[in-house]
């Protein structure tokens, strides 16, 4: 393994200089290009209703059938009127598997910032910049060698995956963060043990356990990787267990808010409680597994073998790196496996789905990345053939255009594969507002999320005015002419029953994202889906009420 001291030949040091700067200064651009002209998706708006202090039941209050502006919807969700205790009990109540901490901070940034749709994605943009640093502090530690550290910051600064991840109002890019910080810290008190080192790395995963439950499973990595590298009870794998130990005890309250709200986190009537077919499965995960780099071919089938070079890539490297240094192999395979272990296996056991989540395999795709890094650093850095150098400086170029060309797309886009479902409030928004006086009614019917009736609201006008109803028997529309949102069909029987008039359907399927083999792959997985009684929830119909 080439020292950090060792320089490589001048022209690939150039090289590598070059395309490494222009990699971190557009993936911190793209981070915040465009943060407000996104549809603020669903779990966006469970975000800001948290951070304000209220709950889901609070919200249902609105579900009384008065007429209310859809600014005034809105402002209950951008008034931080709560406390730090309110957003805290919110979470416990509602989504006990997400940890405050991201939350909290969230409140506390956007009081200072601003209350628009970009100043509250900021503070996760910030995080995701934060994290490319972090990657480089970290590069050098598991590598041992600055150029290969600078390919990894590059490699992981234009990733569309951890752009997107970046614009959310959701905790995934300080999990990142801390994910990252903490492996750094690691290596650094596993290289140079001393006291003060432990404390800090057990401070912040600590810290990071309160950003992402699922930092658990890294724990579990980290106990592997310290195990497999110091093979015997040494004094840094006892001050490892111990850091550990106290990281996971400061995290007790927060696990047995866990515990306590599992059978809500167990039951959420989504999509992922069920089974897909297969292929459904392992082409969505060829899909998240190519992301990481590329994901242009989402919506242009032609660019399928851009992918398809990408997954030989991640397989070669995985490959090479198999017989590569046991402290950088142990680590990229302890972080990958577990996850995968974690999420697939429960999956073909009780016939779910959760697989298919790209966010929730963050250190996966992490994993993969340091095995691309180190790859085609061995190959830049190579002072024995041409060829070879040639090679590295290829796949490094073209890792880095799939990159910031899937970044271009995605920045002027005002929706991504990761929610795509949102193209729909696009068509919606439009047709509400073309109406000099519109009426939105929303009925709870219980096959759809609720707050998705507040991410509408966010793309009217607003003066638009909502109705919203806590069931059929309560309706009382306002007025004869008005738009009916995300109802079933029996909510429409019903109120085609009691109403005189004709029903228009705002159709949205022309727009949403995604080319012809994925909205096929998705028409598949609805319907294995709905042979199973549950919906996947992506359809969202608007029906607009005329009277006779």
């Amino acid at each position: 393994m080439r020292s950090a001291g060792t320089s490589p030949p001048q022209r690939a040091r150039l090289f590598l200089i070059f395309c490494i700067v222009v990699a971190v200064a557009s993936g911190i651009f793209f981070r915040f290009a465009n943060l407000g002209g996104k549809f603020y998706y669903d779990d966006e708006v469970a975000s800001a209703l948290h951070e304000s202090g209220h709950t889901a039941a609070q919200f249902a209050g609105f579900f009384d059938g008065r007429v209310r502006s859809a600014s005034y919807i809105v402002s209950y969700f951008q008034k931080h009127t709560g406390s730090p205790f309110d957003t805290i009990r919110a979470l416990a109540d509602d989504d006990p598997q997400h940890p405050p901490l991201f939350y909290l901070a969230n409140q506390y940034w956007t009081h200072l910032v601003g209350q628009s749709i970009a100043d509250q994605r900021s503070l996760a943009a910030l995080f995701g910049a934060a994290a490319i640093a972090a990657t480089f502090w970290f590069g050098l530690g598991l590598y041992r060698s600055v150029p290969m550290a600078g390919v990894l910051t590059a490699i992981v600064a234009v990733s569309p995956f951890h752009v997107i991840y970046s614009q959310q109002n959701r905790e995934y890019s300080a999990w990142f963060f801390f994910l990252v910080l903490c492996s750094a810290l690691l290596l650094r008190a596993l290289d140079n043990p001393s006291a003060w080192r432990w404390i800090v790395y057990g401070s912040f995963l600590a810290l990071a356990l309160y950003t992402s439950a699922l930092l658990l499973l890294s724990v579990v990595s980290f106990g592997i990787y310290v195990g497999l590298t110091e093979r015997r009870w040494s004094a840094s794998a006892v001050r490892f267990v111990l850091a550990t130990g106290i990281a996971l005890a400061a995290y007790v309250p927060w696990l047995a808010v866990m515990i306590r709200g599992s059978s809500l986190v167990l039951h959420w009537p989504g999509p992922a409680i069920h089974a897909v077919s297969a292929r459904i499965y392992i082409l969505k995960g060829l899909f998240n597994t190519g992301t990481v780099f590329f994901d242009m071919e989402y919506e242009r089938t032609y660019l399928v073998p851009v992918l398809l070079v990408i997954l030989m890539l991640i397989l070669a490297s995985l490959i090479v790196l198999a017989r590569g240094p046991m402290r950088v192999k142990t680590f990229v395979f302890a972080i990958v496996i577990v996850p995968l272990v974690a999420f697939v296996i429960p999956d073909l056991l009780h016939n779910t789905s959760h697989g298919i989540y790209a966010r929730y395999f963050v250190p996966v795709w992490f994993g993969y990345e340091l095995a691309v890094a180190y790859l085609i650093g061995l190959l830049v850095l190579s002072r024995s053939s041409v060829a070879q150098r040639f090679l590295g400086a290829t796949l490094f170029l073209m890792i880095i255009a799939s990159g910031i060309a899937s970044d271009i797309k995605n920045e002027a886009a005002p929706e991504t594969w990761a929610a795509a479902h949102m193209s729909r409030l696009g068509v919606f928004g439009r047709a509400i507002n073309a109406d000099t006086n519109p009426l939105v009614v929303y009925v709870h019917d219980g096959s759809h999320w609720d707050i998705s009736v507040a991410g509408l609201t966010t793309v009217v006008r607003p003066d638009v005015r909502m109705q919203l109803f806590g069931g059929l028997r309560d309706v009382r529309v306002a007025s004869s002419r008005f738009f009916l949102f995300n109802a079933n069909q029996q909510t429409k029987d019903q109120l085609d029953r009691t109403m005189r008039g004709r029903w228009i359907k705002i159709d949205s399927g022309t727009v949403d994202v995604g080319s012809a083999i994925v909205h096929q792959l998705q028409a598949e997985a609805a319907t294995e889906r709905a042979g199973q009684h549950v919906s996947d929830g992506g359809e969202s119909p608007l029906w607009e009420h005329l009277p006779s």
